[in-house]
């Protein structure tokens, strides 16, 4: 995607690129994804809209998002309120119909699989499954950087 040649990436799996998983029909049934926020920039996101925020979306921007999506459906699920979003991205692309409903067959399995999920990143030794040997290598190669730079103050 940014045009740079594979042999000046060492850390590129080519069948991991997105756009390869496009071009060969070979995405992941369901992606999550996480927006994480600091309390800074929480704040700054309130101040620069203040005038034309919407009260009702300040509840959301004081809270992490994580998501689940497959290519047709996506769950959104706050870390600490009890407000939920699904979408049928077939015939709302653009997520303005909000279907969250306990009788959706497809929100209660796209649901489920959030708190699976969610669950299994809690577990260290279920992250340690899915990583490659080289996310694995450069993990380990990461954390040896920190802890010598860390009795180098």
């Amino acid at each position: 995607m940014t045009g740079i040649p594979s042999s000046q990436n060492k850390y590129l799996e080519i069948k991991k690129s997105i756009i390869y998983q496009i071009n060969n029909n070979s995405t992941p049934k369901y992606i999550f994804g996480e927006y994480l926020k600091s309390k800074d920039e929480m704040l700054e996101l309130i101040n620069v809209h203040r005038k034309t925020i919407n009260k009702s979306l300040i509840p959301k921007i004081f809270n992490h998002m994580y998501f689940i999506r497959s290519n047709k459906l996506k769950y959104i699920k706050y870390n600490a309120i009890k407000i939920e979003e699904f979408y049928d991205l077939s015939i709302d692309p653009h997520e303005q119909i909000n279907i969250a409903n306990e009788n959706n067959k497809n929100y209660r399995i796209m649901k489920l699989k959030m708190e699976n999920f969610l669950n299994n990143i809690k577990k260290p030794e279920k992250l340690t499954q899915i990583l490659t040997k080289k996310e694995k290598d450069l993990i380990k190669k990461t954390l040896k950087g920190l802890k010598s730079k860390e009795f180098n103050l």
